[in-house]
């Protein structure tokens, strides 16, 4: 989490997320709050792991999870970096929530 400015109360933000990578048993997701004005304020990173809690280790993930994950986000190349929306459409690599 790196924040760029404070927040205050009462600011109205924007808040917007993606999957940036696309691993065989991991995922990671970029997250962004900006001001109404569109100042970045607020940037992180998470890393999800596919997890089986009775093997204790890390597994592949699923293909219906990654499926979803590609449909929803759009293409990733062979690095597992994200490389954009079929067609070119959509708002870039962010998602607004």
């Amino acid at each position: 989490m790196r924040w760029h400015q404070r927040v205050l109360w009462p600011a109205r933000l924007g808040v917007s997320v993606r999957v940036s990578l696309l691993g065989r048993k991991h995922f990671v997701m970029d997250y962004s709050v900006e001001s109404q004005e569109g100042e970045r304020l607020v940037r992180g990173t998470t890393v999800q792991v596919m997890y089986d809690y009775s093997a204790g280790a890390s597994k592949r993930l699923p293909d219906d999870v990654r499926d979803r994950i590609v449909g929803f986000e759009g293409r990733f190349g062979r690095s597992g970096r994200w490389e954009g929306v079929p067609g070119g459409g959509g708002n870039g690599p962010w998602r607004d929530v």
